[in-house]
């Protein structure tokens, strides 16, 4: 069921997919959704940051887990860093 919230016409669908990309199916749980999300952000400045690995490596990390995941995360810092020092900018 749809409520327009505007003039409070109620509209009825039958059959619902329940699929979560349906915007008529879903649209009521993926507000509720980012409503949530938006109490979690946190007040502070930031950004994702995604580092991906060549398929020729999938191997060696699958079988030597810990030590390519050390190796991975201690890169992706060291290139933030690097990255941070060409911008200028300070180090929390």
């Amino acid at each position: 069921m749809e409520v327009c919230p505007e003039c409070g016409e109620i509209k009825i669908s039958y059959n619902s997919c329940r699929d979560r990309h349906c915007p008529k199916c879903q649209n009521k749980e993926r507000e509720q959704w980012i409503s949530f999300r938006r109490e979690e952000i946190i007040p502070a400045k930031y950004f994702h940051v995604v580092f991906t690995v060549p398929d020729c490596l999938h191997p060696i990390a699958i079988n030597h887990q810990a030590a390519f995941y050390d190796c991975m995360f201690k890169a992706a810092w060291a290139t933030i860093q690097t990255l941070q020092a060409r911008r200028g900018c300070v180090q929390a």
